[in-house]
Order: structure tokens, then C-alpha cells, then sequence
């Protein structure tokens, strides 16, 4: 056989393109492995940010994944070099030959003046095979530790895990289990977070939030119907959120904020369209799902169309910018929220002057930037993930883009501090609920209370606000109901608040929405003001935007 040539595939074009935890991890990688790096043998098969991420992770397991998975059963060379001691270009090689004529090739000519090469080291066979007998023994052990965790659950109320076995089938599907302690009814419901993963800042502000709350309910005495909250964490993957899914209705079919776009569009609308689950207060945006015929599917968050139409006339009144570009994520979540945002500008008799995408699950944005910067826009919405976001906008002031606005939804808000200390620039976000630090609603104050005396070491946050108002509109509607609980009784409960501690809300049949709001947080650490197309609070000190 003749000599092949192996090129290297480049992660990461650009060092820009690294967080600071990503430029750590190859470091600490690159030190730990002494300078050899195993890795999977076609990367091209793969995402690009999932491959690096299991590059740093556990570069040894994922070459004996790669054995069993592909087939191959000699590996002469892997080799890793570094760029800027940050980016990883990875190549293989599988025969001798292979091994004899590698070439170190890089994508960009400005790299390669910056390029180290680490010297290639060959296996012998039996030390090669050792090895693979060996870490594969420790990837079916650790493989079943990651299944049993897979199948753990949090009980809301002692905090103890609880293993998937213990979940046991719920014989009517239109009922809601309870179980009789003493004087005491505790209902049972479930909930799929990203406690892990990238996702898991907000799946544990979600989840302390709910926690919060029905633990609160332990405290007092004189409360005969407790809540039993099973929690399984989906790691941030979405098929490990379709199978939490299908293993949680077999213990409730009520499954409060219920978190992710892709599994809610596939195995959450089949399993409500079906009616054996309800999903009460969904973490979600879009308005696919909201629709009249999903009976056993209740809001409380407003629409990201709402927020973006909130976003847009505080960017045209109060702001007096009409010069619009967009940075989004080419994905169907992205496209789905773009349109949305066209078909409003649209109201205004506006268009986008510049649209700017990046793949999904990247944080690729230098394409984006050329195209936004060369437009000059006065405002810029980013319908985008937080990381992204953040590259795109620090990328986007060195591309001298320092006299623009930006503006996100709320799933934004986690980095609106931090691109505020450390560019000096503002990000204009929405909210679909008051301010959960300054908000004079009884509703924000007993938060604030509740988490002073019972998680005093948590920061308050929008989305522990949301888990903690969710836990209890869900109380209140169960509360409400008498026995048997069926979800019926439920969702027509819960259709029926008007008010929650100050929090109004009225339900629309047509969008299946309870909460229609939209706060405008403008980044300068004032209370966030509630925006100026909607009705004022009855609470006086609630700011509202004035024309």
C-alpha cells in the first residue's frame, strides 16, 4: 500500500474561539498525559464542540470506544499539538505506513507560525493490548455507574436519592398519585433539569427554586397536602431528556417545568398529545407548543415572540434605534425565534439591515461578526445561547462595534454581569418575570425571604424566582381540588389564577398561557420596569416604562 498523508482537523479555527475553562482543560490535559493524547479515529463523524469536549474529558476511554465502535484493532499514532498552547489539532493513523509519512497540516496559515508538534509515539502490540483490556474493563464499570446515576432521582422533601426501581408504575394515567402519611396527603411529581452539563447553572437555580418551596410547606403544621418531587437529571443531553421522560411518567404524569426545546418538540408532545403527561409551567419559549389542542400543557412564561416584541418598541421608543441586525443560532429554535422577530419589525414597516449566524452547540461566530460589523447596526437581538452570545458581542466591540446596543432574551440575563464588569458594555435583556432582587410584589419579598432563611448561601436569580413561583401556583391549584386528583381537576385550577401574591395572570385559551408580561432589565442595576405595552401592576412601586 502506498504512503497516505493524514491531515489534522482543526477544533477550534481561532484561540479567541476557547472560554477560559476550555483553554484550562487542554492545558491541564496536555500536562497530565504527558504530552500524548488519545483520541476518537474519524472526529469527522461528530460535532466539533462534543468530540472536544470528550477529547478533554477522557481522551483514553474514548480511544477504547473508538476500538469497539469502528472496528479497528491496530493504532500506530496520536498525536496532539497545540496552538497558542490552546487550540488542539488532532490527527490518527492506522498502519505503518501511515505512521511513516505523517505531515502536520493546519487550516490556517497565522497557526501554523505558532504550531508545536509533539512527537509521535507508537504502541506496541502488547503493550497495546494491555491496555485496551484494561481501560476497557474500567469503561463497563464506569458506564454502569453513569446508568445507575441515569436512574437516580431527588426527593424534593428529604433531599436522598431515590433509584429508578423505586419508581413505581402509575395505574391511571389521569390520576395524580398520592400517598397517605399520617394526617397528610403528599402528591407526587416529577421534573427532568440539566443539573450537569452545560445547561446545569440554570437546571439547579430551577430546581433549588421548586425545592425551596415545597420544602417550605414541611415547616408549617398546619398544611395536610405536602409535594413529592422526583427530579432526574437529563446532563444537558437531549437523549438522556426523552428517556428521563418516558422513566418519570411511570411514577407521575405531572411533570412541572419541564425543561429543553428538542425534547419537549419530540417526546414531550407525543406523551402530552397522548395523555400521559401533563406538563405544568413547561421552561420554554416557543410558540409551536402553545397551542389550544394541547389540553394536558399549561403556561406560566410569557412567549419569546412576546419578549422580542417587548424588546423591539423599547428599542424604537425609548431607545430611538430603527438600525437593526441580528446575531442567531442556525438551529430550529433559532429560526423559529428569527421569524418571529422579522414577522414583527414587519408591524413597524422595519427590516434587518444584517443577519449573522453560528452552528449550534459551537461558539463559531467570527463569520457573524464580519457581517453584522460591515452593516453597522445601532441594535443588534441575540437569539442566541449565553456562550455564544458572549463571544459574539466581545468579538463584535473589537470589530469596533462600541457605539451598538445589544439585546437578548431572557435566557441571557445569567451573563449580563459579567459582559457588564468586563467590557463595559450593557446588555438589554427581557424578562417574563419581575425583578426577583428589587420587585415590591409580596410574591418577590417572600422569595427573598424564604431563600435568606432556608438556602442563604444560594444567589437569588430569575430562574430559581421562576422554579419557586411555579412550585407554588402548582400548590395552589392542587390545594384547590378536591380528591380524587385527577389532571382535569388540575389544569382546570390552574387555568383559573388570576393572581398570585401580586403576580397577575390571566390564561388565553388560544396560546395556553397564563403569564403575558414582559420586564425590561437594562443592565444598570435599577429595578426592571415592566414593558410599556402592557397594563400597569396593582402594586404602586412596580416601575412600568412610559412613552
Amino acid at each position: 500500500m502506498g504512503a497516505e498523508k493524514i491531515n489534522f482537523y482543526e477544533c477550534y479555527a481561532k484561540n479567541e474561539d476557547l472560554s477560559t475553562r476550555d483553554k484550562n482543560r487542554i492545558k491541564k490535559s496536555y500536562l497530565l498525559f504527558n504530552h500524548k493524547l488519545l483520541t476518537l479515529v474519524d472526529i469527522t463523524l461528530h460535532g466539533r464542540k462534543k468530540i472536544w469536549l470528550r477529547i478533554i474529558q477522557n481522551p483514553l476511554e474514548e480511544y477504547i470506544m473508538s476500538l469497539k465502535q469502528y472496528h479497528h484493532t491496530e493504532f500506530f499514532l496520536f498525536i496532539i499539538a497545540i496552538i497558542g498552547s490552546c487550540t488542539a489539532i488532532i490527527s490518527t493513523a492506522q498502519t505503518q505506513e501511515q505512521f511513516n509519512n505523517i505531515e502536520i497540516t493546519t487550516i490556517s496559515p497565522v497557526a501554523q507560525a505558532h504550531v508545536k508538534t509533539i512527537k509521535p509515539v507508537k504502541f506496541e502490540d502488547s503493550s497495546l493490548a494491555n491496555l485496551v483490556a484494561e481501560q476497557t474493563d474500567k469503561t463497563q464499570k464506569k458506564n454502569k455507574r453513569i446508568s445507575v446515576a441515569q436512574d437516580k432521582t431527588q426527593d424534593a422533601g428529604s433531599g436522598k436519592k431515590v433509584q429508578a426501581k423505586d419508581i413505581k408504575h402509575a395505574l391511571n394515567p389521569e390520576l395524580i398519585p398520592v400517598k397517605t402519611i399520617g394526617n397528610k396527603s403528599e402528591i407526587e411529581i416529577c421534573s427532568s433539569l440539566p443539573l450537569t452539563g452545560d445547561g446545569a447553572q440554570l437546571g439547579k437555580q430551577i430546581n433549588d427554586g421548586m425545592n425551596l418551596f415545597f420544602n417550605t410547606l414541611k415547616k408549617k403544621k398546619d398544611i395536610t397536602r405536602l409535594v413529592k418531587l422526583y427530579v432526574l437529571d437529563d446532563q444537558s443531553d437531549f437523549i438522556i431528556g426523552k428517556t428521563n421522560l418516558t422513566k418519570l411518567i411511570q411514577q407521575s404524569p405531572v411533570v412541572l417545568n419541564a425543561y429543553g426545546t428538542d425534547v419537549l418538540l419530540s417526546k414531550g408532545k407525543k406523551l402530552v398529545e397522548a395523555k400521559k403527561m401533563a406538563a405544568i409551567f413547561p421552561i420554554e419559549g416557543l410558540d409551536v407548543l402553545r397551542k389550544s389542542t394541547y389540553s394536558q400543557m399549561i403556561y406560566l412564561r410569557a412567549s419569546h415572540e412576546d419578549e422580542l416584541r417587548a424588546l423591539v418598541q423599547h428599542a424604537i421608543t425609548d431607545l430611538n434605534h430603527k438600525k437593526f441586525a441580528v446575531f442567531y443560532e442556525a438551529s430550529d429554535w433559532g429560526e423559529a425565534v428569527l421569524q418571529s422577530l422579522k414577522k414583527i419589525l414587519e408591524t413597524h414597516d422595519l427590516k434587518l439591515l444584517a443577519e449573522g449566524s453560528y452552528p449550534q452547540g459551537t461558539v463559531n461566530v467570527s463569520d457573524a461578526v464580519s457581517k453584522i460589523s460591515k452593516a453597522s447596526p445601532n441594535a443588534v437581538f441575540c437569539i442566541a445561547q449565553s456562550r455564544a452570545a458572549y463571544n459574539f458581542i466581545l468579538k463584535a466591540i473589537d470589530a469596533g462595534m462600541y457605539k451598538s446596543i445589544f439585546l437578548g432574551l431572557s435566557n441571557l440575563l445569567s451573563i449580563q454581569q459579567n459582559i457588564q464588569k468586563s467590557l463595559g458594555i450593557k446588555l438589554i435583556t427581557s424578562s417574563v418575570l419581575p425583578d426577583p432582587q428589587k420587585s415590591a410584589l409580596p410574591l418577590a419579598k417572600q422569595y427573598r425571604e424564604d431563600m435568606k432563611k432556608y438556602l442563604p448561601n444560594r444567589q437569588l436569580s430569575p430562574y430559581s424566582f421562576e422554579g419557586y413561583i411555579s412550585a407554588l401556583l402548582f400548590y395552589e391549584g392542587i390545594k384547590s381540588i378536591s380528591p380524587p386528583f385527577s389532571i382535569k381537576k388540575l389544569i382546570s385550577a390552574l387555568e383559573g389564577v388570576t393572581n398570585i401574591q401580586g403576580l397577575q395572570l390571566s390564561f388565553d385559551q388560544t396560546t395556553r398561557t397564563l403569564g403575558h408580561r414582559i420586564w425590561i432589565n437594562d443592565g444598570s442595576g435599577k429595578e426592571w420596569v415592566l414593558a410599556n405595552q402592557q397594563e400597569s401592576l396593582e402594586v404602586p412601586s412596580e416601575n412600568k416604562m412610559v412613552k
